[in-house]
């Protein structure tokens, strides 16, 4: 599906982590807390569309459960898109509560489908005991079924130990087949190997989070425009997920960003 170009900027709530200034960190066998406020997290879709951005993403602990309609309601008076909800927490390739974490991701399955997100990203294994692969395929394929029914998609990331290699990123994958897509991550793997590797799964990005490493308030733009180019080799054509772990700048960080990310859009 060919995107258009104002759609391709999307922002990860992560990027302006700082300024939202609420991290709620709810977390499988953790006791829920309260009802929160949404707080400053329902003035980022109108932040965004400032920018011209028009896809957000927002990582769950940035969220309460009990405000998901709160958020639908601010963007869609922003003109924002909600395209996915970042589930930052549980490990469906644990040994021992992979059970309990397939539950609790599905609660925020759940959430997101109040919402209105399209996607949920879920984390495909933080550990790599024997066997995971095989349990996480079975547990990818019960979520999504369940997100599925309620209208979202499911995808996973090139990120923990579990998917730390292409040959996990694509064995996954392969076993899933349409039903699984893939969160293309600059930033989650290095070492000499980097471009080499992140080459092999690039054809199956649905979407980027383009990340931008900054050194001492510097941009990194020789390793981001690396990793863009990989995406043009293949054609990409979804959204550019805005990243990076500044603080104190995080607004004037993302125009940086913007400006890197523009001649390949």
């Amino acid at each position: 599906m060919q995107v258009s170009t104002p759609r391709r900027f999307s922002l990860s709530t992560w990027a302006v982590n700082g300024w939202i200034g609420q991290s709620l960190w709810d977390k499988p066998g953790a006791e829920l807390g309260g009802e929160e406020p949404l707080g400053k997290l329902g003035e980022v879709p109108a932040e965004a569309a400032k920018l011209g951005i028009r896809n957000l993403e927002v990582c769950h602990f940035h969220l309460p459960r009990t405000r998901a309609a709160e958020l639908k309601v601010a963007a869609e008076a922003a003109g924002v898109h909600l395209y996915q909800l970042l589930i930052d927490d549980g490990d469906i390739a644990d040994p021992e509560n992979h059970e309990r974490d397939l539950a609790w991701i599905k609660g925020w399955v759940d959430v997101a489908a109040e919402a209105g997100f399209a996607r949920v990203r879920v984390i495909a294994g933080k550990t790599n005991p024997e066997g995971a692969l095989e349990r996480v395929t079975e547990h990818l394929k019960d979520l999504t079924a369940y997100a599925k029914a309620r209208g979202i998609r499911v995808v996973i990331e090139n990120w923990f130990p579990l998917m730390s290699t292409p040959e996990a990123v694509l064995h996954v994958t392969r076993e899933l087949g349409d039903e699984l897509g893939l969160c293309f991550d600059f930033g989650n793997w290095g070492g000499d190997n980097k471009y080499a590797d992140l080459g092999q799964i690039v054809h199956l990005a649905e979407s980027c989070h383009a990340k931008c490493n900054f050194i001492d308030g510097k941009p990194d733009l020789e390793d981001f425009t690396k990793c863009l180019d990989l995406t043009q080799e293949v054609g990409f054509n979804g959204p550019y997920t805005l990243v990076h772990g500044e603080t104190g700048s995080e607004w004037e960080s993302l125009k940086v960003q913007m400006s890197a990310l523009e001649p390949y859009i």
